[in-house]
Parts: structure tokens; sequence; C-alpha cells
């Protein structure tokens, strides 16, 4: 047997002890070239799971198309998911603001928190927002265990499963205040809406940096 090989949560691409993306190693993910139009002052959480207490370091996000508006920013963070709310989803405690960081320029954009935070097994969000127009992020996509619920929705010859389940990503527009000003310590405005998910795969643009406890 390799004496290299280990599970997921513990490679990088390049050899080292940290690093980036779902910590689940049964989590199924893979990268694409494709881009995210990031709306100007609405904020996309995107859902994951943690399946043990793991270090959380900061994180990064592949920002393809600087924001046309000058002087905008980007800011990231990451906050519990909370509970399913009719058709939408609430957002729960915040667990970390990672800043901000200029979005009109393109480029990768690595958060580093001051403090590292030791999170416990559950599910979470990552969030993130742009104060300007015209900005683009890549996105890797990614299926984690439990993720999707169904319901049973309407009658007779008309019934069928509804998804209820945080998607492909969820959003909160007329977030302006909060990507400038700072991650409230709980959502104020849930639930926040959901969007189409696509054969249960989740899309990620914030992706978190961490190192075993």
């Amino acid at each position: 047997m390799d004496p290299e090989r280990r599970s997921i949560g513990g490679l990088t691409k390049g050899g080292g002890t940290d690093w980036w993306g779902p910590v689940d190693p049964f989590t199924l993910s893979y990268s694409t070239g494709s881009q995210q139009a990031l709306s100007q002052n609405r904020m996309y959480f995107m859902a994951f799971f943690i399946d043990r207490p793991i270090q959380l370091l900061g994180a990064f996000v592949a920002q393809h198309t600087a924001s046309t508006t000058a002087g905008a920013l980007l800011r990231c963070g990451i906050y519990r998911l909370g509970a399913p709310n009719g058709d939408n989803w609430d957002i729960g405690a915040r667990v970390a603001d990672f800043g901000t960081l200029p979005a009109d320029v393109a480029g990768h954009k690595i958060f580093d928190l001051a403090t590292p935070q030791t999170l416990s097994k559950g599910w979470y969000v990552t969030t993130m927002g742009v104060s300007g127009a015209g900005a683009y992020a890549r996105y890797g996509r990614w299926m984690t265990p439990g993720l999707t619920r169904y319901y049973p929705h309407s009658s007779g010859t008309s019934a069928y499963p509804r998804v209820v389940a945080p998607q492909v990503y969820l959003y909160e527009n007329s977030s302006n205040a909060e990507i400038t000003g700072g991650l409230p310590a709980s959502w104020t405005t849930n639930p926040v809406s959901t969007m189409t998910s696509t054969n249960n795969w989740v899309y990620q643009m914030v992706f978190p940096k961490w190192r075993e406890v």
C-alpha cells in the first residue's frame, strides 16, 4: 500500500498539511472553468458539511473578472446553517468574518484568519458578496452527503417530491451594509432564498482553508 495515500482531508496539490475545499473525505468534488456572475450587493451562501472537529485557517475566492465599480469590495465569511424555513432556509450564527479585499481587481482573493478557529462537526455555509457591479467568480462543485431532503408536494395526479435543502446556493439581496460594514453576528432577514439544484451538486465559490486539529 502506498504510504503516501491518505484521505482527501489530508491532501493538497503541493502535498502539505493544509488544504482548501471540503473536509468530508466522502464528498465528491471537481473543479470547473465556469464562472458565476456576482450581483451587486447580494450575499451568496453555499452549504457544506464538516464530519469532524477541524481548524479553520482562512479561505480563498477565485475572482475571474474584476468589478467595474471603482473601489468595490469583496467580503467573505462563514455562518452556521440554520433550519429550513418554508421553501427557503435560515442562516445561523456567524462563525468568522474574513473581512474585505478589493473587488475591482481580478485574481485569487486569499483571506487569512488572524486567529485560527476550531469548528465542530455540523452544517455550515460560506458567504460572500460584492459591493460593485460586473464581478465574476469561478466555482467548484461538490456533492455533500445528506444534503437533500424531499417532501411530498401537491396531490392526486399532480403529486411530486419537492426538494427543500441548501441547494446550488442561497442568496440575500440588498446586502450592501453587510458587505461594506461587516457581517452581523446573526443574519437578521431570514429566511434567505434558495436557487435550484442540479443533480444535488452544490456550487462553492469560497474555499475554506483547513488543518487537522
